[in-house]
């Protein structure tokens, strides 16, 4: 749990921030929101917000035998997911004062969810 305090002047963030950390996403809401309430009881506190937020979805995979005896990398199939659904960038094109940048990657229609990582 870290604990800070406003070092004052206009605009510088909440009073009080309070972050905790657990490795449970749930516990670590139920915490969140137990906290927020403990601290609204208090009539001079207002303004109370968990500001829970799960943040981005993280995949983890192990790399099967199988991939591992053709030479792949954990580091090399992460970059290839990687690529397929952010992109890989293939081109910088200067047009005037602008600079494009080219990147390939699936069709938005694979890569709306996770799905096509589970047949491949």
């Amino acid at each position: 749990m870290l604990f800070e305090s406003d070092a004052g002047g206009p605009g510088a963030g909440a009073s009080i921030t309070i972050e905790l950390n657990h490795q449970d996403i749930n516990i670590l809401e139920k915490a969140g929101k137990e906290l927020a309430n403990a601290l609204r009881a208090y009539s001079i506190v207002n303004d109370v917000d968990d500001g829970f937020s799960t943040g981005k979805q993280q995949l983890d995979f192990t790399l099967l035998p199988e991939g591992k005896s053709l030479g792949l990398t954990a580091q090399m199939v992460a970059r290839q997911v990687r690529n397929a659904f952010y992109g890989a960038e293939v081109l910088r094109q200067q047009r005037g004062r602008n600079e494009i940048k080219i990147m390939v990657r699936l069709p938005e229609s694979e890569r709306i969810s996770d799905s096509i990582l589970k047949i491949c």
